[in-house]
């Protein structure tokens, strides 16, 4: 994957830290130079469909953390992310079992539409493609969220992504049973938003998460569970 510089996770991993989580950053298979060729660009695509769209990545966090941090709760494993890695959170949330909870910072709900040139031309190199890119698409698979609670977030200044289906998206979730704390900001642009305004939004949402999870378990204790 693509190389970690803790330096610039620094604004997106401390508050969790500072909050009394453990935070662990990981890259996704499929990285690309800054100005890649036709033949780099499907090279990391075809890298990154075998990682299962990022999905493999996220696991393989878990179990590194798993397997070097026995002091971590491997009952508590949250997940967050921005932007792409947003939409990647949100598929963890609907395919990965571990995972507790999700906060989805600006994602990208339909890849389709957000770039509708992508899918023809990915096709026409390689076969499948487009599929693969609505299959991996949180619009497609949002009646899959039934298990962990997810905060999605965003802001009406957004010029990257929008905020235009995160209502339509939360009412698919929560129709088949799932649960979307949504929390749309009037100002912030696609980054700023997230640090200034997301991030502390997901620090109380996993806390609120912990707190349930602490209630429930005394309850099992006095009923003897």
């Amino acid at each position: 994957g693509s190389g970690i510089d803790a330096r610039d996770q620094a604004p997106e991993l401390y508050p969790y830290v500072r909050a009394g989580f453990a935070a662990c950053t990981y890259s996704l298979d499929g990285p690309k130079p800054e100005h890649p060729t036709n033949a780099q660009v499907f090279e990391a695509y075809d890298k990154f469909r075998t990682a299962g769209a990022g999905l493999l990545n996220a696991q393989r966090a878990m179990d590194f953390v798993t397997a070097r941090a026995p002091m971590i709760d491997r009952e508590r494993f949250f997940v967050a992310g921005h932007s792409s890695a947003a939409t990647l959170a949100l598929l963890v949330a609907a395919r990965e079992p571990r995972v507790r909870a999700v906060a989805a910072y600006c994602p990208c709900l339909d890849i389709m539409a957000f770039n509708p040139q992508l899918g023809p031309v990915l096709e026409r190199f390689r076969p499948g493609g487009e599929a693969f890119l609505r299959e991996n698409s949180p619009m497609t698979f949002a009646s899959e969220i039934t298990r962990p609670p997810v905060l999605l977030f965003g802001s009406r200044q957004d010029q990257v992504v929008g905020v235009a289906r995160y209502e339509e998206f939360r009412t698919v979730v929560t129709a088949a049973g799932g649960q979307v704390r949504l929390v749309i900001v009037p100002t912030g642009d696609h980054y700023g938003a997230m640090v200034q305004q997301g991030i502390p939004e997901g620090v109380r949402f996993f806390q609120s998460v912990v707190a349930g999870m602490g209630q429930r378990r005394a309850i099992d204790r006095k009923s003897g569970v």
